[in-house]
């Protein structure tokens, strides 16, 4: 006589009888008489209860997922963990690579001429981050150019003493590009001194850059 599974079935189960027949050998089977029917959460079939991995916490005591979805959801997992991995394996190589330079007589070199050229840019830095751990001043979380949160920096229009807390919070890209537009303004009226381009505009888009008159 054969045994039924002891296991107890969830409400949403069928019970099928399966048919019992004989092996290769001549041999009566020995598997349970019945066996019951579950459904697959991803796949959205129906598959026999032994298709589905074991997991004692549940109802059923089965997986919500069959085996062969296990397969994939867990292909899945490891080909985003390894995605994260080598992105992440990227960041920590640059990073790496700036503290390097950063501590680079060359690099030193570099920073100490930009003060020396720029002793009014380095005070207005100054002021502001003193101002922004004081608390007088604070950070904002968007970018006024592209609109996205993200850490910002301060841009200021003019290095005035009475300008050094008026910026704009640009993130980092945007703040490169608006200062080399900004090199590359001085370099076309340099080379073209009766083009005009207008002084003043929003920051979003960086709209100053455009020409109102030229050849």
């Amino acid at each position: 006589m054969f045994r039924r599974d002891k296991k107890k079935k969830s409400q949403g189960d069928k019970k099928i009888e399966i048919v019992i027949t004989k092996n290769e050998y001549g041999v009566r089977t020995t598997h349970p008489r019945y066996y019951f029917i579950k459904f697959c959460i991803r796949c959205e079939t129906e598959k026999l209860l032994t298709d589905f991995n074991r997991r004692a916490a549940s109802e059923d005591g089965r997986r919500a997922k069959c085996k062969e979805c296990e397969k994939i959801v867990t292909a899945e997992r490891l080909q985003v963990l390894k995605i994260a991995k080598a992105e992440q394996d990227r960041v920590s190589k640059s990073k790496a690579s700036a503290k390097k330079y950063r501590q680079s007589p060359k690099y030193k070199a570099v920073i100490k001429k930009y003060r020396e050229k720029y002793p009014e840019r380095i005070k207005a830095i100054s002021v502001l981050n003193c101002a922004i751990r004081s608390g007088k001043i604070k950070r904002a979380s968007h970018c006024e150019s592209c609109s996205k949160e993200r850490f910002t920096e301060g841009h200021h229009e003019s290095y005035e003493k009475e300008d050094w807390l008026k910026v704009n919070w640009l993130c980092v890209r945007c703040h490169r590009k608006l200062h080399g537009l900004l090199r590359l303004k001085i370099k076309i009226q340099a080379a073209y001194p009766l083009l005009t381009l207008s002084p003043s505009c929003s920051i979003r888009g960086f709209c100053g850059m455009k020409a109102v008159r030229g050849y």
